[in-house]
């Protein structure tokens, strides 16, 4: 599970394992903003120091990494929704002028790529929008 504390100077962002104990702080140079976090403790966000940035984290929320950028240029920022338990992450690639396109990344968050839709408001996250991936990278098909 995990949570997020507001205050000042910034946000923090916690995970604390299923069976409850001691929160434990998701720790980077760079203010952050934790959205999901998977069965290993792997955690996906979004840095909020300059253009947003989207993360993974290692198991247990150990070990912040920013997640590269779709290939084409044009790409400023993105910032992670949703992963699964191969830690593909779903979320926002933001292009100049603040256009958000939908993004999925490959396993472990590598190789970041966009899906064909999205705008200027696309906040919602993406893994709801696809119905998700599952630990082979396939695709769930959402019911309607």
């Amino acid at each position: 599970m995990i949570g997020i504390a507001p205050g000042a100077p910034a946000t923090k962002s916690f995970i604390v394992g299923s069976s409850g104990g001691a929160l434990q702080e998701i720790v980077d140079a760079r203010p952050l903003t934790a959205m999901r976090v998977n069965a290993s403790g792997r955690v996906t966000g979004f840095l909020t120091s300059g253009q947003s940035q989207a993360f993974l984290t290692g198991p247990n929320g150990a070990g912040v990494e920013t997640l590269s950028l779709p290939a084409g240029g044009g790409y400023i920022g993105s910032s992670g929704s949703a992963l699964n338990a191969a830690a593909m992450v779903t979320g926002a690639a933001i292009r100049t002028g603040n256009t958000r396109e939908a993004m999925v990344t490959g396993p472990n968050g590598v190789g970041m790529q966009t899906l064909g839709f999205g705008g200027p408001t696309f906040d919602q996250p993406c893994w709801d929008a696809l119905g998700g991936y599952n630990s082979q990278g396939s695709r769930h098909q959402r019911r309607r």
